[in-house]
């Protein structure tokens, strides 16, 4: 049962490529940076707070048009979404790297200027915690994070771009022994080179 599964993950994976190598049109490479935020449930401590903080992307795209104006976007990224977590004047700082693998559906209105829209897989790339001395502060992240996302494309020259998109999370995506944090948000800008 167990090689019968493998086999198909490696069939799906296969023919993925085989298809993204077949159909697409560009490659490109990502640069960018983001501003993270969430919701906190822990009702042990209701003064308790999420202050965003900025991040880094970096990875690569593809692209490929779907029909005339229409396009297909997928990539992979590597991700920080951090944020300090306040209670009273205590700060614990929470760092979140993901592998986000993006499907996304982007239409043009004109050769410059597109907008984009789709779902973000976020796969656990590592985490890491501080805390004030003597505190105990353990998260733990989940290995899987959806997220919504809606940007703006902007192309100069068919070679450099940038993106201006915010991401919605879908849920909880880390927690410790009785704080849950969840909608993770970000709003951000990445710049593209299409090789």
């Amino acid at each position: 049962m167990k090689m019968r599964f493998l086999r198909h993950i490696f069939l799906v994976t296969l023919l993925g490529c085989i298809s993204t190598t077949a159909l697409a049109q560009e490659y490109g490479l990502t640069l960018g940076f983001n501003q993270s935020s969430a919701d906190v449930d822990d009702p042990a401590n209701v003064d308790g707070k999420i202050e965003g903080k900025l991040g880094f992307g970096l990875g690569g795209v593809v692209a490929f048009e779907l029909m005339p104006g229409v396009r297909f976007r997928s990539g992979l990224i590597y991700n920080q979404r951090h944020f300090d977590y306040k209670i009273g004047t205590s700060k614990r700082e929470v760092n979140l790297a993901y592998l986000d693998v993006p499907v996304l559906a982007q239409y043009n209105l004109t050769p410059i200027f597109a907008l984009y829209g789709g779902l973000v897989v976020g796969v656990k790339a590592s985490e890491s915690t501080k805390s004030p001395a003597g505190v105990v502060f353990d998260v733990d992240m989940k290995a899987l994070y959806p997220l919504a996302t809606l940007g703006v494309n902007l192309m100069f020259e068919d070679m450099f771009g940038f993106d201006v998109y915010y991401e919605h999370g879908l849920g909880e995506f880390a927690s410790t022994a009785d704080t849950s944090f969840k909608d993770s948000s970000s709003f951000g800008l990445r710049f593209i080179y299409w090789l």
